[in-house]
């Protein structure tokens, strides 16, 4: 980008920035840093903006949620970035129900096995298919939240989401 921004300057001004050096030594300076956030602005904006625009966390944990995640064989790299995206939450009076809807693939099977499960994580394993809608059913009827969300196996939850939702 900054390669890009030097081929769009006249002669008359790059020779004005090489004689400043004040300039010059700032712009080495900060050169690397630069360079990242233009290659990646939106690492960039999630973690410099986007902390400033959400609550500060909430003392208060009386509302519970209910996070219903119905899976089958998906791709286990996704499944591990929603699971970790619920876990991360900075609210963290919640509960993920996991309902397996019979998945076939073994390493599906293997990686729901390792999952650890307590009373926040419950994982539920369908011994038949039913599809989506009588396994968010399920998982539905196992949950205590005040709340219920959905979510997909490829989806990512902010870590403010549920703190920015129990303080509205």
């Amino acid at each position: 980008m900054i390669d890009y921004i030097k081929s769009k300057l006249s002669i008359s001004t790059k020779e004005k920035l090489k004689r400043s050096k004040l300039l010059l030594f700032l712009y080495h300076q900060f050169r690397p840093l630069l360079n990242h956030n233009l290659n990646n602005p939106y690492d960039y904006w999630i973690n410099h903006f986007e902390p400033n625009l959400f609550h500060p966390l909430t003392s208060d944990k009386s509302i519970n949620f209910s996070i219903v995640l119905t899976v089958y064989n998906p791709p286990i790299n996704y499944l591990k970035q929603c699971i970790a995206s619920v876990r991360n939450q900075r609210y963290t009076n919640w509960q993920l129900i996991i309902v397996d809807d019979c998945s076939s693939k073994k390493e599906v099977k293997k990686f729901l096995k390792s999952i650890k499960t307590d009373e926040q994580t419950i994982l539920i394993q369908n011994k038949t298919n039913f599809h989506i809608s009588e396994a968010t059913n399920i998982g539905i009827k196992a949950s205590t939240g005040d709340y219920i969300f959905f979510l997909d196996h490829d989806d990512l939850l902010s870590p403010h989401a549920l703190n920015e939702i129990a303080i509205t």
